[in-house]
């Protein structure tokens, strides 16, 4: 038993160090129990999502085989999946959120082309918010009242990475900036684009994606309310991560939305420097709970029970 939970750890750690820098140098702020089961977390997740981004056949069954799993709690179906249901289990996560988030997922196989701004909330919703939420009981939050933030960090989160990926999945024929925000190109239409920087689909691109980071502050400043939930060292480690997140956004801007370019990536220095504000707000502690802004959650009726 020792040996499977050292395993675990094992896998999750190697996950979170080959996929996510930013999101590592962040979890070194965690105690070794927390750390190692939102590294846990982290690999079931990725795990997911990368049988969801393989190009082969049969990746939609596998991902609707782990769901009737979950769904049913009848883990016979599929063995090739035990290792992910075993992760389920040993962490006890919250049955109708997961199968939430592997909604999102198995939705991803079909063609992607985010309609309205409602549509893209949603997604962000159950691919990111979902984990958000997964996360405050290992981050040791006991006030649920702590989830809506945590909803909206996640959402955060999820807007700078469609921000950041544009051209690469259009590469994949996905497009999820909305299409009422660039007279609904298609992800092909994109890809043109992308060699004429002085077109008007382009700059409608660059439009649309500033939008998507506009957005994206909206939820950033929401989450970061929800760290009044969070005990000391956890509020130190998500504001870190939050603020590295964010700073994504940041330099996209700087590079003026130049979004055909390779995706940006933050240094080890930068991430240092950026993380100190953070290490400082950890030590202060807001005297009042903060109060939700419900039109965030206006599109988002899974989030109702919070």
């Amino acid at each position: 038993m020792q040996d499977k939970s050292k395993r675990r750890s094992r896998d999750g750690w190697e996950s979170i160090n080959l996929h996510s820098k930013s999101f590592s140098w962040a979890t070194k702020l965690f105690n070794k129990k927390q750390g190692s089961e939102i590294a846990i977390l982290y690999f079931l997740c990725r795990s997911l999502d990368d049988i969801a981004d393989k190009q082969s056949e049969g990746k939609k069954q596998k991902l609707l085989n782990f769901y009737e799993m979950v769904e049913n709690r009848d883990y016979s179906l599929d063995t090739s999946l035990t290792k992910f249901i075993e992760v389920y289990n040993y962490l006890d996560l919250d049955r109708t959120i997961v199968l939430q988030f592997v909604e999102g997922l198995i939705e991803d196989q079909e063609e992607v082309a985010v309609l309205d701004e409602e549509d893209l909330l949603n997604y962000c919703y159950k691919v990111a918010g979902t984990v958000g939420t997964l996360m405050c009981p290992l981050l040791g939050c006991k006030n649920t009242n702590a989830y809506r933030f945590a909803v909206d960090l996640g959402i955060g989160m999820q807007l700078t990475n469609i921000a950041r990926d544009v051209m690469e999945d259009s590469l994949l024929d996905r497009r999820y900036l909305p299409g009422q925000w660039l007279n609904h190109l298609t992800a092909k239409k994109i890809r043109v684009a992308s060699k004429k920087p002085e077109s008007n689909d382009y700059k409608m691109i660059q439009s649309a994606i500033g939008k998507t980071l506009d957005l994206a502050n909206q939820y950033y400043a929401s989450g970061r309310q929800g760290f009044y939930y969070l005990p000391f060292r956890s509020k130190i480690a998500v504001s870190a991560a939050t603020t590295i997140y964010q700073n994504i956004g940041d330099k996209i801007r700087k590079r003026k939305i130049n979004w055909e370019q390779p995706r940006v990536f933050t240094s080890s220095t930068n991430k240092f420097f950026s993380t100190l504000p953070s290490l400082i707000s950890g030590i202060k502690k807001s005297k009042v709970e903060p109060t939700h802004k419900n039109i965030l959650h206006q599109h988002l009726p899974q989030c109702s029970n919070y």
